[in-house]
Parts: C-alpha cells; sequence; structure tokens
C-alpha cells in the first residue's frame, strides 16, 4: 500500500502545478512555492525533482539567457498533465478517505456529554482528547492498520451521519461572496 504523504508525489504534483501555469526557472518555482504554502524546499529538492520529472517526459528543458546568465526554463509536457491529473485524483481520493477514516475514530465519542451542562474539567478533557489525542492516534494507525483504521473512520461518518439526521442537525456553510465587476 502506498503511504498518503509520498514526499516525491507531493513535490512533483506542487511543481507540475505551478509549472502548467507558465514556463519557470528552478529558483522561481521555490519562490512561487513559499508564497504559496509558505515553505521553501532546497535547490536540490527542486532541481533533482525537476531531473526526475525530465526523465519521465513531464516536464521540457530550454535554456534561456535571462539577466546575462544562463537559466533553464522548464515547462509542462501533455504527459506532464496526465500525471498530474492522476495524482490530483489520487490524493483527493487519499484525503477523502483519511477523513472518513477520521471520523469513524469519533464514533466512540457521539454520545460524550460536551454541552454546556458539563464540567468545565470534563469538557477540558474532551478537548485535549479531540485536539490533540485522536488525530495523533489516527495517523499513527493509518500506517500500522489502514484498512482497520479507515473501516473505523467511516462507521464514525455514518453514525454521526445518522444521529446528524435524528436531531436535524446541519451544517451551515458560509455562502461564497460574489463578486462584481465593476466596467
Amino acid at each position: 500500500m502506498r503511504h498518503f504523504f509520498s514526499p516525491t508525489q507531493i513535490i512533483q504534483s506542487i511543481i507540475l502545478s505551478r509549472i502548467k501555469l507558465g514556463p519557470l526557472h528552478g529558483y522561481a518555482l521555490a519562490s512561487v512555492i513559499e508564497e504559496k504554502f509558505g515553505w521553501k524546499p532546497s535547490q536540490t529538492t527542486i532541481y533533482n525533482t525537476l531531473k526526475t520529472l525530465e526523465s519521465q517526459n513531464a516536464v521540457t528543458v530550454e535554456e534561456r539567457i535571462e539577466s546575462g546568465r544562463a537559466q533553464k526554463i522548464y515547462s509542462i509536457t501533455d504527459e506532464g498533465k496526465i500525471l498530474l491529473s492522476q495524482t490530483k485524483k489520487t490524493l483527493v481520493s487519499s484525503m477523502g478517505n483519511r477523513l472518513s477514516q477520521f471520523l469513524t475514530i469519533m464514533q466512540d465519542f457521539t454520545d460524550v456529554d460536551c454541552s454546556e451542562k458539563s464540567s468545565p474539567k470534563k469538557s477540558q478533557q474532551y478537548k485535549e482528547i479531540f485536539d490533540d489525542e485522536i488525530p495523533l492516534l489516527t495517523f499513527k494507525l493509518l500506517h500500522v492498520a489502514p484498512e482497520e483504521t479507515h473501516k473505523i473512520l467511516a462507521d464514525v461518518f455514518v453514525s454521526l451521519k445518522r444521529l446528524a439526521d435524528k436531531y436535524k442537525v446541519t451544517i451551515d456553510r458560509p455562502e461564497k461572496a460574489e463578486t462584481s465587476i465593476i466596467t
């Protein structure tokens, strides 16, 4: 089984998604990634990934002179677009599975009294369990027993949905702000 957080797969998809917007050189890629995600991969990581993508025919490289310096400019190929699309589908599916797994773990807590009537000490204990223990335990279990963990999370989701339907609990999602174009 492949792990959800494959660093190689994730950095490749980030690089391909950035290059899909337009050709870039390695340093510019690192800067764009830092701006978008708040972390800057090393130049070694960037260039090793680009080299791998080039060997897979996912990117092409063109040498250009920019500001008096030779720069390797990378562009995505049709094969790179296909790879990016497949990787995104895999990551989205995997994320959905992991969310389902997490929710299943919460099944054991559906009868927890977190109302205003519960004591502050009890509420704090539950807050610590939900904030710290459940996520950490879930991620550890995903590596050790992924199928069992997934089943538990899926069951929790079904149980929570059933309980929400029973008590007519809904999630109010904020409306997306409409933007108007002023001409």
